[in-house]
């Protein structure tokens, strides 16, 4: 028998035949069933113009593009939109279920068309997150590629460099809570000549935050603090001043203690919440209280980090959950604070711990 050498070749031919084969009939039934004026959208690509040269552009195309949609149709191996051809060789669906319908909308997909694209709010999100990282004043704009009954989109942003933070400001230290914003400057993360970020100076708001409520500031919010931009110094710098909101309500600012810390020991929703229990017992400073013996109350007590007397403590009170968790015995542990009532216990609350 004669021995055939050119089979690998022969195949693969074959193969790369049938591949062109299937992506020509694919084609072709992608927008066979289009209506009249409809485009079947391919996607959108960002190009990025200017006059100077820009930093990490290919990281900055990238974020450009995450605020692209919808998404076109997937296609299978780089060729053919696969789900959309399903969707549309199923044809025509009378009933919601059957094979026909698990066919045209489980493993099909409708086509994703031009008009389904909202070009104008896309430009109005590359501004804005151009304006975020920096680069402050860009033109955005976009062109519609149009070829037979297909459709792309081209999205072209002009840019300048972005803008450096020249300075940070921060008001004289003439209150407490001053003073705590004063003491953690060390730590900021907006430093001179760094960029300018919008999620940097969010991130420092919630450090704040973190520091205050270290510090007893229970109902402090990052909100309560914005940072006043002013870029008319020159030289692409912007100089940073850190505000307080005027409205900020009275109790925001206000540093609060714990008069008591009650721990429920085996709670149910059917129990009384009564301070007041006969089997009330003191340990570790902690009111511990319990209708069972089946466990130590110092052992449950010493895993409680939240102390009467103490500023109140968010690193405290995750530390006490993570504790009470931690001991493989709980099925459930809940905090609540809650604020004393009486006049003369301004700034003072009360921990309720519960154990299930």
């Amino acid at each position: 028998m004669k021995e055939i050498k050119n089979i690998p070749k022969i195949l693969s031919v074959h193969v790369c035949f049938g591949i062109i084969l299937l992506t020509l009939i694919t084609s072709c039934s992608q927008t066979k069933h289009l209506e009249e004026g409809q485009k079947l959208y391919t996607g959108a690509e960002v190009e990025i113009e200017s006059d100077e040269k820009i930093e990490d552009e290919g990281d900055l195309k990238s974020t450009l593009e995450e605020t692209i949609y919808p998404e076109p149709n997937n296609k299978f191996l780089w060729l053919f939109r696969l789900r959309l051809w399903f969707h549309n060789i199923a044809g025509p669906v009378e009933k919601e279920k059957g094979f026909k319908y698990w066919l045209k909308y489980k493993l099909g997909e409708p086509p994703v068309l031009l008009s389904d694209v909202d070009e104008e709010n896309i430009e109005k999100l590359m501004t804005n997150r151009l304006y975020n990282i920096g680069h402050f004043k860009p033109l955005v704009g976009h062109n519609i590629n149009i070829k037979n009954k297909k459709a792309g989109i081209t999205y072209t942003a002009r840019i300048n460099p972005a803008y450096h933070i020249g300075s940070v400001n921060y008001p004289e230290d003439t209150t407490k809570f001053l003073s705590f914003i004063h003491k953690n400057l060390q730590e900021s993360i907006l430093k001179k000549n760094s960029n300018y970020m919008l999620k940097n100076i969010r991130k420092e708001r919630e450090r704040f935050q973190s520091v205050l409520l270290n510090r007893g500031y229970y109902y402090f919010s990052p909100d309560f603090i914005y940072y006043q931009a002013d870029s008319t110094a020159g030289n692409k710098t912007v100089d940073l001043y850190f505000r307080l909101k005027t409205d900020i309500p009275e109790k925001s600012l206000m540093r609060y203690k714990l008069e008591n810390v009650y721990l429920y020991a085996n709670y149910s929703l059917e129990d009384s919440l009564s301070t007041s229990c006969p089997d009330t017992l003191l340990s570790n400073g902690i009111k511990y209280i319990s209708r069972i013996n089946r466990f130590r109350a110092d052992e449950i007590t010493r895993g409680v980090f939240l102390k009467p007397g103490d500023f109140y403590s968010r690193e405290a009170h995750q530390k006490t959950l993570g504790r009470l968790i931690g001991l493989n015995i709980m099925k459930f542990v809940n905090i609540r604070f809650r604020e004393m009532e009486s006049p003369d216990s301004l700034g003072r609350l009360n921990a309720f711990i519960y154990l299930t």
